[in-house]
C-alpha cells in the first residue's frame, strides 16, 4: 500500500483545506526518499519520507493529528463505538460546521482508492470508497459505496454500490461510525480495499510521551511473531553510539509474599529488560533498561514504530521525530527510508520537526511547512514555492525566513 494524498479541512487550528501531495516527478524523485507506484502505468514515484516544519504552535500535529483520526475512525472496531458516542472530529475553535477528510492511496490489490468523509460532532453528513484512474477519475463502477445524511429524514440516502458493499445491509449503517467499520464487522470481504496501516506516537489529543509507549514497545517485540523485529532493533541498538553491547528481553515470574492482596496469585509476571555495556578492560556492567538515558529508550520505541513499516509497508507517524535525539541520530533512523535494503515494504514515513538541518537531508519536495497568522494556520509544500532551487541550503534560508513557518519571536 502506497499513500498519494491526504486532505483536511476545518480541522482543529485549519478552518480552511489543508494538504499534502506525496507524488513525485522522476526529476524529483532522482534525489531519493522515494519508491516507484505499483501500477506500472503511474509514472509518479511517492515519497518515503516527509516532515512538516513550523514553529510552536503553528499547526504541524495537527496535521498528523487529522491523519491519524482519520485512518482510525474508518475502520474501528464496531463494537468499541457506543452507538451514543459522539464523534471525535474537532473543527476549527470546536464550531459546529462540518470537518471533511480526503485520503488517496494505492489498495492491497494495486487499485487506487478515494476515502472522503465529511462529520460533524453528531453525525457523518457524507462517506465514500471509489476506485480512481490515473487522471484522479472515478473508473466504470468503481464507486463501492457513497452515503448521504438527510436531515429531515434522519436517514441515509445510499447511491451505487459495488465490490461486495452492496451485501452490507444499508439500514444498519450508523451515524457515527464508518460504513467501512460496519462491512468489517459483518465480515464482508473488503480487506483488499482497506485504507493503508497505520504506526503513530500521535493520539487525538496530541504526542505520546515514550514513558507511556515504553510498555507497549516492550510487548510488540516480545511477540513470537516479532522475533525479526527484535533481532534487527537490538542490531540498530548496538550499532548507533548508545554504548550498548546487548539488551536482553523476557518475560519472568516474580514470586509474591504470602498475605498479598490477592490470595488468589502466588506469583506477577513482569517484564525484564537488561542493557549490557562493554568496558575498556573487554568485561561487561549490565543495568536495568529503564536506566538508560531518555534517548537510548527513544530510539527503542521508534524501532518498534518504524521496523513494521518498513518491512511490511504502510504509514509511520511521528510526531517531534528528534524528541530526545541527537540531531544525527534523527537522520540514522530517517536514512531507513531512502534504502530499499532497509525499506523493502517501501513503507512512508511523516514526521514533524523541529530541525531544520533535516530539511537539506529531504529536499525540497519532501518539506511543508506551517504557519499560523490570527490563529488559522496554513500548510505549504516548499516544492511549491517560486525561486526554491534543488541546490538551495534549506535550513539556513529557512532560519532567515525566506520561506515562511518561522517563530515571530
Amino acid at each position: 500500500m502506497v499513500l498519494r494524498r491526504f486532505s483536511v479541512s476545518n480541522f482543529m487550528s485549519f478552518p480552511g483545506k489543508a494538504e499534502l501531495t506525496l507524488g513525485l516527478t522522476k526529476r524529483e524523485a532522482s534525489q531519493g526518499w522515494s519508491v516507484s507506484a505499483p501500477l506500472k502505468s503511474d509514472k509518479k514515484e511517492y515519497s518515503t519520507a516527509t516532515g512538516i516544519f513550523g514553529a510552536n504552535a503553528s499547526g504541524k500535529t495537527n496535521i498528523l493529528k487529522a491523519l491519524r483520526f482519520m485512518t482510525w475512525f474508518a475502520e474501528a472496531p464496531l463494537e468499541s463505538i457506543s452507538p451514543k458516542d459522539p464523534i471525535m472530529s474537532f473543527g476549527w475553535f470546536r464550531n459546529d460546521q462540518p470537518s471533511e477528510y480526503e485520503l488517496e492511496y494505492y489498495s492491497e490489490d494495486n487499485s487506487i482508492m478515494r476515502y472522503y468523509l465529511k462529520a460533524n460532532k453528531k453525525v457523518i453528513l457524507e462517506e465514500s470508497l471509489t476506485r480512481l484512474d490515473l487522471k484522479g477519475k472515478v473508473r466504470s463502477k468503481g464507486t463501492l459505496f457513497k452515503r448521504s445524511w438527510n436531515p429531515k429524514t434522519e436517514k441515509y440516502v445510499f447511491g451505487e454500490r459495488n465490490m461486495g458493499f452492496e451485501d452490507v445491509p444499508a439500514h444498519l449503517a450508523r451515524p457515527n461510525a464508518s460504513f467501512l467499520s460496519l462491512a468489517q464487522h459483518l465480515g464482508v470481504g473488503t480487506k483488499k480495499f482497506m485504507l493503508p496501516s497505520i504506526y503513530s506516537n500521535v493520539e487525538p489529543y496530541g504526542r505520546v510521551p515514550t514513558v507511556n509507549d515504553f510498555p507497549v514497545a516492550q510487548g510488540f517485540f516480545l511477540e513470537p511473531k516479532n522475533v525479526q523485529f527484535w533481532n534487527q532493533a537490538l542490531e540498530f541498538l548496538t550499532e548507533v553510539d548508545l554504548g550498548l553491547s546487548n539488551v536482553t528481553l523476557k518475560k519472568m515470574n516474580l514470586n509474591l509474599p504470602k498475605g498479598n492482596m490477592d490470595a488468589s496469585k502466588s506469583t506477577q509476571e513482569f517484564v525484564n529488560m537488561i542493557a549490557y555495556h562493554k568496558l575498556k578492560d573487554g568485561s561487561e556492567k549490565a543495568l536495568n533498561f529503564l536506566q538508560e538515558s531518555n534517548g537510548t529508550r527513544a530510539v527503542f520505541v521508534h524501532l518498534a514504530l518504524l521496523l513494521p513499516v518498513l518491512a511490511e509497508g504502510g504509514i509511520a507517524i511521528i510526531d517531534e521525530i528528534e524528541s530526545e535525539l541527537h540531531p544525527d541520530l534523527v537522520e540514522k533512523i530517517l536514512g531507513l527510508f531512502n534504502d530499499p535494503l532497509t525499506n523493502p515494504g517501501k513503507g512512508q514515513l511523516i514526521f514533524t520537526s523541529h530541525t531544520p538541518s533535516l530539511m537539506n537531508e529531504l529536499g525540497k519536495a519532501h518539506i511543508y511547512l506551517t504557519e499560523k497568522i490570527d490563529n488559522e494556520s496554513d500548510l505549504w509544500s516548499l516544492n511549491d514555492m517560486n525561486g526554491v532551487r534543488v541546490a538551495d541550503n534549506f535550513a539556513a534560508k529557512y532560519r532567515a525566513g525566506a520561506y515562511g513557518g518561522v517563530p515571530q519571536l
